[in-house]
């Protein structure tokens, strides 16, 4: 996969995009990273765009210290709105998402992160 990357909060965060068609955003758990899925994403790229970034501190993304980054459920969130909308996602999303914390969060608040109001 092509290595991409988009500066957010000063920090260097990495990420892969395959594939063309409906968008999939895979989120990985803490502490692994976009590999994880790598399996995932060579099967759905032929008919879907395939989106899995590495959270600060993981995989290949930035890894400040603990001084220079929080590393909390409201970082990685925050993290992940701008990488939202940077890309431009406005269109419809699958999410697959690894991580417990952050499944409570998405269920919590996924229509005012995805941009969709309420």
């Amino acid at each position: 996969f092509q290595s991409r990357f988009l500066p957010i909060n000063g920090h260097r965060y990495h990420y892969v995009n395959e594939g063309r068609g409906p968008a999939v955003l895979m989120l990985h758990g803490n502490p692994t990273w976009s590999f994880y899925y790598r399996r995932l994403i060579a099967a759905l790229a032929p008919g879907h765009r395939v989106i899995a970034p590495d959270h600060i501190g993981c995989g290949l993304s930035d890894k400040p210290g603990a001084h220079d980054y929080g590393y909390r459920l409201e970082d990685r969130v925050a993290d992940l709105e701008t990488f939202i909308h940077r890309l431009v996602l406005d269109t419809p999303l699958t999410l697959v998402v690894h991580m417990l914390a952050l499944r409570v969060y998405l269920i919590r608040d996924a229509r005012r992160l995805l941009g969709l109001g309420g």
